[in-house]
């Protein structure tokens, strides 16, 4: 629950109101209670009080100065709670505290980044949300939605995440891997890739001969279906290769084929989205 301090800057006279008193020296006497807004002002009233709820509290701050904290939530009681007191059940940081906060984030992100495994032995060519947030800090991801309410912001709040979960495991994420897949062309992909965007262009070279091993191996990856449901064009032609040489060792003598298929009407499955 997130609370915010409250400063009422009304007050009323205290000089000649009993009640007051009375309810001073209840608080006082027991400052280790976390005191509620409605238990104040009921023991106000107990006591013969006819004040306002916000000059009591506003006349109770300026009569404990500093020490007292008043806390407040939309559609909760504010609370009431004492600097000097046992903080084992509610622990108040000063604003020098802030650094300590920020570094108990860090280290959450950060062992949460590092236990972020993904297949290395496969490559995701698809670029979507799911596969930008399965990569991301739990808490990181919430705390750049925390940034803006604005829809349009996850797209890059994503984008950001993956930035950093790179950074840390010195790895690039699938979604980058996607990123650089899909711009296909090398000075866009070392652009980027220097930004932290996308991963490096060694990295789409691996791909690439990997999707060509993989297609090598496995018929549905060439594209290439029955020829019941559509024509197979294939090209094939001969080529010899010559390198000078006194002894003419050095050439050979090669035969290409260029196969293709055009079908209307396919779409990529999402199992087609991954190549081993």
């Amino acid at each position: 629950m997130l609370f915010k301090t409250k400063q009422v800057y009304s007050h009323v006279s205290t000089s000649t109101d009993s009640a007051f008193d009375k309810l001073v020296e209840d608080i006082t006497s027991n400052k280790s209670k976390i005191w509620t807004y409605s238990d104040v002002h009921e023991s106000y009233l107990l006591h013969g009080g006819k004040g306002c709820r916000k000059a009591i509290l506003a006349n109770l701050q300026k009569h404990f100065t500093d020490n007292l904290i008043v806390f407040s939530a939309p559609g909760l009681s504010s609370l009431l709670v004492f600097r000097d007191t046992d903080r084992s059940v509610f622990k108040v940081l000063d604003d020098n505290d802030d650094d300590g906060m920020i570094q108990n984030i860090s280290k959450a992100i950060l062992k949460e980044c590092i236990h972020l495994v993904h297949n290395t032995d496969e490559y995701t060519i698809r670029v979507d949300k799911q596969t930008g947030i399965d990569f991301v800090s739990a808490t990181l991801m919430s705390l750049l939605e925390s940034l803006s309410d604005d829809s349009r912001f996850k797209l890059p709040s994503i984008t950001i995440g993956n930035i950093i979960t790179s950074a840390v495991t010195n790895q690039p994420t699938p979604f980058q891997v996607g990123l650089g897949i899909t711009l296909g062309k090398k000075s866009l992909i070392q652009q980027f890739h220097d930004l932290g965007i996308c991963c490096s262009y060694d990295e789409v070279l691996r791909f690439k001969a990997s999707a060509a091993v993989a297609a090598s191996s496995e018929t549905r990856l060439t594209g290439i279906q029955s020829s019941s449901i559509c024509m197979v064009q294939a090209i094939a032609d001969n080529f010899d290769a010559n390198i000078a040489s006194p002894n003419g060792l050095k050439s050979t003598h090669a035969l290409a084929l260029l196969m293709t298929q055009v079908c209307p009407n396919t779409e990529d499955s999402q199992e087609d989205s991954k190549i081993k």
